[in-house]
């Protein structure tokens, strides 16, 4: 395995690690979050949902944003999104918890969506492994965040899952800055090749159609 397709998977692994171990792991600390924010539990639930909702509203503007900003631009946007909504959170407020929870789930959405075309874009010809390699990876960290939680916890307080999570989150944003391959001349010759056949299905109609009258 050379340099650059290792970059791509441990790339693609810290994408995975921090795409629900973020949601999962806060439901396991919510009675001592209620208890610091002085409510009911049930008032927590929110929590939980906001990054589902998240997903289902902004999916579609992330692809339409990746589109016309590219894929760098994009995940860079949703790494920070998740960064800072880790951080918020450690301000145990209702307010720092409710935006940093729509951070979270915003960033989050970025890398469900984009993490596919970070893929297929830089490994095109191994994307059955490299989409394995993440979907394992949401599964150990998931898994194991939901094991380590009580033992944290128990040991330095519940505080400091959350700056675990903190941790977890800012290591995908930091693969991705050192992410500074250039995309494979493959790919590039395979986007040209798709724009090329566009342009002979769809003729540009300014310059075929005739005016009326002259038909």
């Amino acid at each position: 395995m050379k340099n650059h397709d290792r970059l791509v998977l441990v790339t693609v692994i810290a994408f995975g690690l921090a795409m629900r171990a973020p949601i999962v792991t806060i439901p396991l600390i919510i009675d001592q979050l209620a208890r610091q924010l002085k409510t009911a539990v049930g008032n927590l639930g929110i929590l939980t949902t906001i990054p589902l909702i998240m997903f289902l509203l902004f999916s579609i503007v992330v692809a339409k944003e990746m589109t016309r900003f590219g894929l760098r631009r994009a995940l860079n946007l949703g790494l920070t999104a998740l960064v800072l909504g880790a951080l918020l959170r450690l301000d145990v407020t209702w307010p720092m918890l409710l935006l940093g929870t729509v951070l979270v789930g915003l960033g989050i959405t970025h890398l469900n969506v984009l993490t596919p075309s970070v893929v297929a874009t830089y490994e095109p010809n191994h994307t059955a492994f490299y989409t394995t390699a993440y979907s394992l990876a949401i599964m150990v960290g998931s898994s194991v965040f939901s094991l380590l939680t009580h033992p944290l916890s128990s040991t330095f307080g519940w505080w400091s899952v959350l700056v675990v999570l903190l941790m977890l989150t800012m290591f995908p944003w930091l693969m991705w800055i050192l992410f500074r391959l250039p995309v494979p001349v493959r790919s590039q010759a395979k986007r040209a090749d798709n724009q090329s056949v566009k342009s002979i299905h769809e003729p540009d109609l300014k310059t075929t159609a005739a005016p009326l009258w002259q038909n």
